[in-house]
């Protein structure tokens, strides 16, 4: 992919739901306005569960567009994504802001039931029920 003028690779996984590789995401048409095509590998031998939906499409978006999602933060996100970009719940999500917490993280994205588990968290937890609210998130201004 090429981002502000120079070519990037960028190692992308494929998330895994028992025996099942799982692959889940749609493009823009944003993405189809300089007629080049689009070329992605994907290594999924070190991946499982299905609650990675949310981040793969995310990083996804941010590694095909222009635009940085992150703006230099660091981001942590959990949660499955369905074919209509919704969001759902997650088994393990304390585990998850912990560890995210400890990677220096400072927004932690996940599905809106799993908010209450999260209280007391270190980091920004925000509830998302869409990927289009998971953008709105990422592309608001970051806070101070």
């Amino acid at each position: 992919m090429e981002r502000h003028g120079r070519s990037v690779n960028v190692p992308l996984q494929v998330w895994q739901n028992g025996a099942r590789r799982m692959l889940g995401f749609r493009f823009s048409p944003v993405l189809q306005d300089n007629g080049k095509p689009i070329k992605i590998h994907i290594d999924s031998e070190q991946v499982g569960g299905a609650s990675g939906g949310l981040v793969f499409c995310l990083e996804l978006i941010d590694q095909l567009t222009p635009e940085d999602l992150t703006q230099g933060r660091i981001i942590a996100v959990t949660g499955t994504l369905d074919r209509r970009a919704r969001v759902g719940g997650i088994e393990g999500a304390r585990f998850k802001c912990i560890a995210a917490e400890r990677a220096g993280a400072q927004i932690f994205l996940c599905p809106p039931e799993n908010v209450d588990e999260l209280k007391g968290a270190g980091l920004r937890v925000v509830g998302v029920r869409s990927l289009e609210e998971a953008l709105q998130v990422l592309q608001a201004k970051p806070r101070p």
